[in-house]
């Protein structure tokens, strides 16, 4: 199983709600989730005006993925 970590552009939203049932449904009755079923081991990290910004994450491999622009990461 492939440990990742997914950081969101902001704190839980309406917006994010793929992200999270796909961590705890499947078509099956024995709900494993969609990420599990590709080998994944999903951490959600949830960003906000608490927390630094996903790419601060990113830079500071607290996430390994982001919800952002593409240039987000590459303006350092």
């Amino acid at each position: 199983m492939n440990k990742v970590t997914f950081g969101t552009n902001l704190i839980a939203q309406a917006e994010h709600g793929g992200f999270y049932q796909a961590m705890s449904t499947t078509d099956c009755a024995d709900a494993t989730g969609i990420y599990k079923e590709y080998g994944l081991d999903v951490t959600i990290k949830m960003s906000g005006s608490q927390v630094p910004s996903s790419t601060q994450l990113l830079m500071g491999s607290a996430v390994d993925l982001f919800m952002g622009y593409g240039m987000d990461a590459l303006n350092i």
